[in-house]
C-alpha cells in the first residue's frame, strides 16, 4: 500500500469513526426528543438493559428441573447440618424463621438480585423525577448519556459477579420483607465449575458454603435489630443522595460542585471508593463498612473453625480456595478494582482477623455482645485495633 492509499485509508477510517460518532449522538437526540414529548426525565438506569448485559457476561446453561430438585434436597440437608453446628459452636439458638433454600443458576442469581437493586433504588429515582423539572433537549441528552453510563456499568458488575458468587444469604436489603425470613441462594454453576477446576470434593465444598451462608442466617434471624439497624442506615445513606441531588438542581453548580468536592476530598487523602461524597455520607458508608467487616468476617470465623472440625480435607480444601483468589486474570483484576470488590475482600479479611483476635482473648461468647446492640458494633477503627473494641465491651458488661 503506497503513501497516498495509506493516506486515503487513514482519512476513510476516520471519517468512518465520525459518522459513528454523529450517528450515536443522532440516536441519544432522536430518543431524548421523543422522551421529551412525555415531558418526563430518562429515569437514571435502565433495569432491561442492566438485564441484558448480565445475562450477556454471564454465558451459562440454565440448570435442569429434574437436577435443580435433587440439588436442592441435597443443600437442605447441608443447610440442616450447619444449623446444628453453627448453634453448637456460637451458642445460638436455631432460627425460627422458615429459610427458602433455592439452588440458582447465573440468570436467576441475576434476576434475584435486580430485584433487590430496585428496590434500593426505588427512592433515588423518585427523587429524580421530583427534581428534574421541565426536560430541554440538553438535559434529555445528558439525561440519557448518563442512564446509558450507569445501566452499562451495572450490567457489567452483575454480570461478572454472577459469574464469582458461590452463596448468598438474601435478607432483601431495604425490600418489603417477608415473615418468612431470608432466602439461602447455591449458584450451582458456578460451585461446580470451582469443584471441577480446583478438583475438589463436591460435597465438602458445598458444605463449607453452607456454613458460611447459614452463619449469616444466623445472625440476621437471631438479632432482628441487625436488619432494621442495616436498613436503617442504607436509607439515610439514600436519603443524603437524595438531598444532595436536590440540592444541586436547585442552586446549580451541578458537575461544577461535584469537581470541588473531588478535588477537596483528595486534599484530605480520602478513599478513591468516597472521593465524591459528602462528609455525612462518607460517616455512613463507613458505618455500614464496619458492620459488613464484622458480618463477613464473622461468617468466615465460624466457617473455618466449624469447616475445620467436621469437613474431611478441610486444609485442602481453604488452601486451594486462597490460591484460587491469588491467581486472578488480568481481567479479574481490573473488573475487581473497578466495581471495588479488591477493597472489599480486604475489609473482609480485615472483619476475619477482628473476630479471630477477640475470640482468641475472650471466647467466642465475649465476640457474642457485638450482636447485643447497636452500640456494640465495632467501629473501622475498633476493627483495625480490636483491643480498643474489648476494652469498651468491658466497660458497657460493667455499667
Amino acid at each position: 500500500m503506497g503513501k497516498s492509499d495509506r493516506r486515503r485509508f487513514a482519512w476513510d477510517r476516520q471519517t468512518f469513526a465520525k459518522g459513528l460518532l454523529l450517528g450515536a449522538l443522532a440516536g441519544v437526540v432522536f430518543v431524548a426528543n421523543r422522551h421529551l414529548k412525555k415531558t418526563e426525565a430518562p429515569s437514571l438506569i435502565d433495569w432491561g438493559r442492566v438485564r441484558k448485559l448480565a445475562i450477556r457476561m454471564a454465558q451459562a446453561p440454565a440448570t435442569s428441573t429434574a437436577g435443580k430438585e435433587e440439588l436442592t434436597a441435597t443443600y437442605m440437608r447441608m443447610a440442616e447440618q450447619s444449623e446444628n453446628l453453627i448453634s453448637d459452636y456460637t451458642g445460638w439458638h436455631k432460627p425460627q424463621a422458615y429459610l427458602g433454600v433455592r439452588v440458582l443458576d447465573r440468570v436467576e442469581w441475576i434476576d434475584a438480585n435486580i430485584a433487590n437493586f430496585r428496590d434500593i433504588f426505588d427512592s433515588v429515582e423518585k427523587l429524580n423525577r421530583q427534581y428534574s423539572g421541565s426536560p430541554t433537549p440538553a438535559t434529555m441528552v445528558l439525561g440519557l448519556a448518563n442512564r446509558v453510563l450507569v445501566s452499562g456499568q451495572m450490567g457489567t458488575m452483575m454480570g461478572y459477579l454472577s459469574k464469582r458468587v458461590l452463596g448468598q444469604y438474601d435478607i432483601a436489603l431495604l425490600g418489603k420483607g417477608t415473615p418468612d425470613g431470608g432466602k439461602l441462594y447455591f449458584v450451582e454453576p458456578n460451585i461446580a465449575e470451582l469443584e471441577h477446576k480446583l478438583r475438589l470434593d463436591g460435597r465438602a465444598l458445598r458444605l463449607w458454603i453452607s456454613l458460611h451462608e447459614m452463619t449469616h442466617a444466623f445472625q440476621f434471624e437471631c438479632n432482628p435489630w441487625l436488619r432494621d439497624y442495616m436498613n436503617g442506615l442504607t436509607r439515610r445513606y439514600f436519603d443524603t443522595v437524595s438531598f444532595d441531588m436536590a440540592h444541586m438542581r436547585a442552586h446549580g453548580g451541578g458537575m461544577g460542585a461535584i469537581i470541588a468536592r473531588v478535588i477537596g476530598n483528595l486534599l484530605k487523602g480520602t478513599p478513591l471508593m468516597e472521593l465524591v461524597m459528602t462528609q455525612e455520607q462518607q460517616r455512613l458508608f463507613r458505618q455500614l463498612q464496619a458492620v459488613m467487616c464484622l458480618v463477613e468476617g464473622y461468617s468466615n470465623h465460624v466457617m473455618k473453625r466449624v469447616g475445620a472440625s467436621i469437613i474431611p480435607g478441610y486444609g485442602r480444601l481453604k488452601a486451594r480456595f486462597d490460591e484460587r483468589a491469588k491467581q486472578r486474570t488480568v481481567m479479574d483484576n481490573v473488573f475487581s478494582r473497578l466495581i471495588g470488590m479488591d477493597v472489599k475482600m480486604q475489609q473482609y479479611d480485615l472483619g476475619e482477623r477482628f473476630v479471630d483476635y477477640v475470640v482468641h482473648k475472650r471466647g467466642i461468647r465475649f465476640m457474642n455482645l457485638v450482636w447485643t446492640s447497636p452500640v456494640l458494633l465495632p467501629s473501622m477503627e475498633e476493627v483495625r485495633q480490636p483491643e480498643a473494641w474489648i476494652a469498651r465491651a468491658e466497660r458497657w458488661t460493667q455499667d
